[in-house]
């Protein structure tokens, strides 16, 4: 039997694509859902997709397909392409393009008379048969979708008619491109890249980080976003140990992404918890929205006390707060490390001691979470104080084995 390109639902492949094609650590073998013919026409339909950017990997527990792509290449994230394969029916396309037709022009039309008009499209004839329900739904979505407006007159009668489309989508195309590659909805952009008005023009950027895995994860952040703005609670379907499955309800907050890989995570309260913990998006199998919730103010200000404790995505309480302070060296004409000591630091101050001398002070609640930041001043800190002591012992450690890297022997007068 022949695969589909097409698919339905996006929430299955999204976990194929996941598993089997980016983490790579599942292979054929690993397969114990429905059949071994179901993992292949997935696997058929995500390379038909991805063309050109699969490659092999063999181990001793056998070969796993990847998605392989070389970032500085490759301008247009490609897994956006799995979003442009929704399954559709003949009525589907043939309504999509006669209501559009028939509205053209600025026409406002009752449904009724759309109705009517639909009959001359060949929507007539026991084979072509549609019902009013049928197109009453249509007109619903595209409506919800802002496709078009209605308007009401009376008590019961609609008349329809296509929404204002004057945007200049040339002048935006660089906002354009830029946001469909590096916001977590860039799906979006891509979408309007493939209007004709854009379509085929030629990108002005090149990405040198270019994080594109959490693309498949579009459709989760939309329902994150809504959540957050109508103050909703989410019903996530997350993945557990041992590949278990754990239902979560969660009133979001923020929606975090991480400057170093990309990955990203929403904040907020877990219904039946104490404090605000982050989840990973990429764990998060299911999502939609829940009721509005009543306690929300009481969540959010406990954010806003929080937030300046916040480095990466490690939260806590008053007792897990670490003091850090961290002294650097800029000599005359190196203002640069000043700069970058007040541009990269998420919380916290910096202060002056001397024309040579700057202080970074901060609290929060992982402590070990500022290293890799800290690692990157190693040369110019000249005093390095935490009421953690295992941040101090591990940057201790870490310049003695440089030390002995380049020197051949450790020194036991590092401090």
């Amino acid at each position: 039997m022949a695969y589909k390109e097409l698919i339905g639902s996006f929430d299955e492949v999204r976990n194929y694509i996941r598993e089997f094609f980016i983490y790579g650590i599942k292979k054929r073998s690993d397969f114990s859902d429905k059949s071994g013919r179901t993992y292949d026409n997935r696997r058929r339909q995500i390379e038909s997709w991805l063309d050109g950017y699969m490659s092999f990997q063999q181990s001793a527990s056998g070969k796993a397909q990847i998605i392989s792509v070389d970032s500085r290449e490759v301008v247009h994230n490609p897994l956006y392409k799995a979003f442009k394969t929704k399954n559709f029916s003949d009525y589907d396309i043939l309504l999509h393009f006669c209501i559009l037709d028939m509205l053209a022009g600025g026409k406002e039309l009752a449904f009724r008379n759309i109705a009517g008009e639909l009959q001359e499209y060949g929507f007539s004839g026991e084979e072509n048969v549609i019902n009013e329900r049928t197109i009453r739904l249509k007109l619903q979505e595209y409506e919800k979708l802002g496709i078009l407006k209605v308007r009401t007159e009376g008590k019961k009668k609609q008349y329809y008619s296509l929404s204002a489309d004057a945007v200049d989508l040339v002048s935006w195309q660089d906002a354009i491109e830029f946001f469909s590659e590096t916001e977590p909805m860039g799906v979006v952009g891509s979408f309007l890249l493939d209007r004709k008005e854009l379509a085929g023009c030629q990108s002005n950027f090149w990405y040198k980080h270019h994080y594109m895995l959490h693309a498949i994860d579009s459709e989760i952040v939309e329902t994150i976003l809504e959540g957050i703005a109508e103050k909703k609670y989410l019903e996530l379907v997350t993945s557990g140990k041992k590949h278990s499955e754990e239902k979560i309800k969660l009133y979001p907050i923020k929606l975090y992404v991480s400057t170093q890989n990309g990955r990203e995570y929403v904040l907020g309260h877990v219904s039946g918890a104490s404090g605000l913990d982050f989840i990973r998006v990429d764990r998060i199998k299911k999502v939609k929205t829940g009721i509005r919730c009543g306690e929300y103010q009481k969540f959010e200000n406990e954010y806003q006390a929080s937030k300046s404790y916040l480095w990466g995505v490690s939260s806590g309480n008053a007792k897990d707060i670490t003091h850090i302070e961290m002294t650097v060296r800029a000599a005359e004409g190196e203002e640069f490390i000043v700069r970058r000591l007040e541009r990269e630091k998420r919380n916290g101050h910096v202060y002056k001691i001397t024309d040579q001398q700057y202080k970074y002070v901060v609290d929060t609640y992982d402590a070990m979470e500022l290293m890799p930041w800290i690692r990157t001043f190693m040369g110019r800190i000249e005093k390095l104080e935490s009421s953690n002591p295992q941040l101090k012992k591990k940057f201790d450690q870490d310049m003695e084995q440089l030390y002995s890297m380049y020197f051949g022997e450790a020194q036991n007068d590092i401090s």
